[in-house]
């Protein structure tokens, strides 16, 4: 059905259903967009923290030597969302280990390694991923002649933005819902107004009322002549003589065929 073939009511419901859709869809956007960066920006803070931890869990392993439980250390990093963990001394990779998803990835000695880095990247498969490289210093070894001679190096570790992507999808749903539900909402509450008002104009000029009979100068007293035949009812009188219906003395005009349907 075209709208222009529509109802009244139907208009004026679509009218403001459609305002109220254009209105949540841009507020229900800017939310997403917000909430979005809000929840990239508490990931990435909350794996810089644990990559902190990483790194004073290795720098405590290298100061005493203890590389085979640096080893379990980096095995045990590389569970669940963790791609790769590494421990670079001195320009030499000590410890690294991937986990199958990120067997391609190349792990390459950095030989400036930054002051802190989180970068999001890109698996061959499509999968984002966060590489983080966080840099550590230790003492030098026994054998340096200075307290200041340090061993720079750096740990690397690896995680999948899928939780991320997982918990932004989840978040969007939710949203979607909510907006379908406000917007059903709105459309029931203008078709309530518009059927409120309608009524509303329809009663102001003068127009039929729900029961049909009409109001206002079509009715007018009247009483049933003397010798009329007529049938009579506490409310109601039917005058056969002059083809009249009387309703609580008042006349109701009716045509021949509403008389006779009446009459039956």
């Amino acid at each position: 059905m075209s709208l222009q073939r529509l109802s009244l009511r139907m208009k004026f419901a679509l009218t403001v259903t459609l305002a109220g859709a254009l209105i949540t869809a841009v507020l229900a956007t800017l939310y997403l967009q917000r909430s979005a960066a809000e929840a990239r920006a508490s990931f990435i803070s909350g794996q810089e923290l644990f990559a902190l931890a990483f790194s004073d869990g290795a720098t405590r392993y290298l100061e005493s030597e203890r590389l085979s439980e640096l080893q379990v250390l980096v095995r045990t990093t590389v569970l669940g969302n963790y791609l790769y963990a590494q421990v670079v001394r001195r320009g030499e990779s000590l410890v690294a280990d991937k986990a199958p998803l990120a067997k391609n990835i190349q792990l390459n000695i950095l030989a400036q390694p930054p002051s802190s880095r989180a970068l999001i990247r890109q698996l061959p498969s499509g999968q984002r991923y966060l590489d983080i490289v966080r840099p550590f210093s230790l003492p030098g070894g026994s054998g340096a002649r200075s307290s200041a001679a340090v061993q720079p190096g750096y740990v690397r570790i690896g995680v999948s933005l899928a939780p991320l992507k997982a918990k932004l999808h989840s978040q969007t749903l939710t949203i979607a819902g909510l907006s379908l539900g406000l917007i059903i909402l709105v459309f029931g509450l203008a078709w309530a107004a518009a059927w409120l008002l309608l009524r509303e104009a329809s009663e102001a000029k003068g127009e039929p009322s729900a029961t049909g009979l009409p109001e206002g100068p079509a009715l007018q007293p009247e009483t049933v002549h003397a010798g009329s035949t007529a049938v009579l009812t506490s409310e109601l009188r039917i005058d056969d003589a002059t083809k009249r219906v009387i309703v609580h003395g008042l006349v109701v005009k009716l045509s021949p065929k509403e008389y006779e349907v009446l009459r039956l």
